[in-house]
């Protein structure tokens, strides 16, 4: 196995989509629901992920990132405290739960995006990164496609991994010998031989090129049983 490549540091993640709501009027939302977290730095992207998304299906996304989001109507600063309190619930019980009351403390407001701008001085440092590296290549060593394990969840988790890569611009993303060698471990299954084959014979092939073949083995093993293949 390669030595491990923690020579890049992931800038902070794209701010999220527009919100969908129009801020400069009243509007209905839905208060976001977050996953909780447990404070420790190398689980904090993959919380920050879920918390994008519950920002955007409420349809206030824009209330994490826009400083002035508050500002732009009752509806928008009822949303904007909403999402505060999301926030600072999914904190409960963590060692980050601190930071509820220190964000409300130096602001004596209660603010989505003052929330944002504390985790992101917080999280997105040098150091965290790091740990958001190791964390990605723990999870890259231990995930396996065995007798155990659906090839659905399978491809699941290994896209969710290089995606994360992905959005934080991390070179481990688009190194391609690398992610063979970890994909080449993955694959403990005698079922998918033919993978493992195809994956040594194709050295230059993408990661989503091996992964095709191997949903593709999958899906010609199932119809080969009679069962209809995966969408």
């Amino acid at each position: 196995m390669p030595a491990n490549p923690i020579n890049s540091v992931a800038s902070c993640p794209s701010k999220s989509e527009s919100s969908v709501a129009p801020t400069g009027s009243d509007f209905k939302f839905k208060a976001p629901v977050c996953d909780l977290f447990t404070g420790e730095p190398k689980e904090f992207w993959g919380w920050w992920d879920s918390v994008l998304l519950a920002f955007g299906q409420s349809g206030i996304s824009d209330a994490l990132t826009d400083p002035e989001y508050h500002n732009k109507s009752d509806s928008a600063a009822k949303a904007s405290s909403a999402g505060w309190y999301a926030i600072a619930k999914s904190l409960q019980g963590s060692h980050a739960n601190w930071m509820s009351g220190e964000v409300s403390r130096h602001t004596n407001r209660k603010v989505a995006n003052d929330f944002y701008e504390k985790l992101m001085k917080t999280f997105n440092t040098k150091e965290n990164q790091a740990h958001f590296m190791v964390h990605a290549i723990d999870s890259l060593n231990e995930i396996k496609l065995d007798h155990t394990k659906q090839v659905h969840e399978f491809i699941n988790d290994w896209k969710q991994i290089i995606n994360r890569l992905n959005e934080n611009k991390n070179q481990l993303a688009t190194n391609g010998e690398i992610l063979r060698d970890f994909l080449l471990c993955a694959l403990q299954s005698d079922a998918f031989e033919e993978s493992r084959q195809f994956i040594l014979r194709n050295p230059l092939k993408t990661s989503d090129d091996y992964v095709d073949h191997i949903r593709n083995r999958a899906d010609s093993m199932r119809m080969l049983s009679g069962d209809p293949p995966n969408p």
